[in-house]
């Protein structure tokens, strides 16, 4: 038997989860008229609601309002910046998409792009190329990504805003990461300064000069918001901020 588990009215459509054993249907009724919805994730924000709020000792969080079913996408976001290879996967995985390469465009030692259309939706490539031919070694995923999103937050007041509000901790810093964020924050603002970006080498150089603390916590934000990105074999390809993922909040028993 059918057992509805979840229902929601959105202006003048209601949409239902019908759960009948392991199989899982979405519905929606509109005027009268009962339609079954194929594209399960197409519904998403109609069947499940979310709030932000602020847990103690947690920081911001998303809680779900509803019931959620088990294997449901919970949500899909996009990354507050390009998000970057790991080191292992630059020489076999295109920069831009992280494809597996097959044939590949060479734009520079650090730079693989599977198509010309991925060389040139990739916004970071060129001026990253041109700033490594200066550096004695080639930068971290960590230094390329906290580039990136310094140089984005120079050009976009919007998601700075977004950036500033993640969560972040320095009280409980170890030495050796302390002595990691030194390093980091140099080396970015090595790079900025290599690749020919005025404005985002500037604001880099301005944290140092205030003291690491500013550095250590936009690093703490990157840290405690960032996720590994990974394959459908859970194969690490690389690392990406997203702000809304990085608020959900979950549990070690669910």
């Amino acid at each position: 038997m059918d057992v509805t588990v979840q229902l929601k009215r959105l202006k003048d459509e209601r949409w239902a989860v019908l759960l009948n054993g392991n199989e899982r249907k979405i519905i929606s009724v509109k005027g009268g008229n009962i339609k079954l919805c194929t594209d399960d994730n197409s519904a998403a924000s109609a069947l499940i609601a979310y709030s932000e709020t602020v847990v103690e000792g947690q920081g911001r969080s998303l809680l779900a309002s509803s019931y959620i079913c088990e294997g449901y996408r919970l949500t899909t976001c996009e990354p507050i910046v390009q998000p970057v290879l790991i080191e292992g996967k630059r020489s076999c995985r295109c920069s831009y998409c992280f494809k597996k390469l097959i044939s590949y465009a060479e734009s520079s030692s650090m730079h693989l792009h599977c198509s010309e259309g991925c060389q040139q939706m990739d916004e970071f490539w060129q001026s990253e190329a041109l700033g490594i031919k200066q550096l004695p070694a080639l930068p971290s995923p960590t230094v390329l990504l906290s580039s990136r999103i310094i140089r984005k937050m120079v050009s976009s007041p919007e998601l700075r805003r977004v950036f500033d509000k993640l969560c972040w901790n320095t009280e409980c810093l170890l030495d050796h990461e302390i002595k990691s964020y030194e390093i980091i924050s140099r080396q970015t603002c090595a790079l900025l300064s290599a690749a020919g970006c005025t404005s985002a080498a500037s604001e880099a150089q301005q944290m140092l000069k205030s003291g690491l603390a500013p550095w250590f916590r936009f690093l703490s934000r990157m840290s405690l918001n960032g996720f590994t990105i990974s394959n459908s074999e859970q194969m690490v390809l690389g690392l990406g901020i997203f702000p809304a993922a990085s608020m959900v909040n979950h549990s070690c028993r669910p």
